[in-house]
């Protein structure tokens, strides 16, 4: 198999962007934080790359060495969408501010299944042969999207950073059938 980074998700049209073509251990923390937090209905606390860090996951940075993590501010927030006891009450940290609405809405998902086709979950990501068909490629052939069709609305998308190795190997692959 070809060396790469890769996060899979199970959203339609979800898309990630790696932040660093090498994806250290620091670089996956940040990344994968961030897009769980957004899963969970959070928004950047900050789009600046180049202040101070705010030490959160949900902070754009070019070092994340004390981005890792969601922080207070983060835990407020859900805070805010989620428990009615904050309904109102408005929340404050050097870093982020937000007034409670509880989820008020009659809507609920707990106690809900979906019925995935067995098929989704028996697959083995590890076998690039696994992921679908190729639907998109970054220009610089370091970031890729694959897609597995199951039908009625079951897809599951595979999102690949690749190594550098792998990115130069697939560049000239692509530079030769033209």
């Amino acid at each position: 198999m070809a060396e790469g980074a890769r996060l899979e998700s199970v959203y339609t049209g979800n898309r990630i962007v790696g932040s660093n073509p090498t994806l250290s251990a620091i670089w996956r923390n940040l990344v994968s934080c961030q897009e769980v937090g957004h899963t969970l209905g959070l928004d950047h606390q900050d789009t600046n790359f180049n202040n101070a860090n705010l030490g959160t996951c949900m902070d754009y940075t070019n070092d994340p060495s004390t981005n890792q993590h969601p922080n207070q501010g983060d835990y407020d927030e859900l805070l805010c969408i989620y428990d009615p006891a904050y309904a109102g009450q408005t929340l404050s940290t050097s870093t982020h501010s937000c007034t409670g609405t509880g989820h008020l809405d009659s809507t609920t998902t707990l106690g809900q299944t979906t019925k995935m086709p067995n098929a989704m979950t028996d697959l083995d990501f590890d076998n690039s042969g696994n992921w679908g068909r190729l639907v998109s490629e970054s220009r610089d052939h370091g970031q890729s999207v694959y897609e597995l069709d199951f039908g009625g609305g079951n897809k599951v998308f595979t999102f690949v950073t690749w190594t550098l190795e792998e990115r130069g190997r697939r560049a000239h692959a692509a530079s030769q059938l033209k």
